[in-house]
């Protein structure tokens, strides 16, 4: 639905490669900015630990580096909630024994 809006441009790209990023903001100039790049669910964290460290918080730092470079007027990103209620559900069960 959003590709037949001129203004509207879609970017799959390694958020996590910061000089790539930068790049495309350089060329794209973009006032707003979506990220729904994550790698979901808790048991790949777990499991892919790197990976999940360098999309969620490294690739997520670069977005936000960027965002601050460029003057983005608005940051529209994909929550982690799944993450932190398993984490809230551990520390409450940890605390129950």
């Amino acid at each position: 639905m959003l590709e037949i809006n001129k203004n509207f441009k879609f970017i799959k790209i390694d958020i996590s490669d910061f000089k790539k990023l930068k790049k495309t903001f350089q060329k794209f100039k973009p006032d707003y900015v979506i990220n729904l790049a994550a790698q979901a669910g808790v048991r790949n964290s777990i499991t892919y630990l790197f990976d999940y460290t360098t999309s969620n918080l490294v690739g997520f730092a670069n977005v936000l580096e960027c965002c601050k470079l460029f003057i983005i007027k608005h940051l529209i990103y994909a929550s982690r909630s799944s993450v932190m209620d398993f984490y809230l559900f551990t520390i409450i069960k940890n605390n129950n024994k």
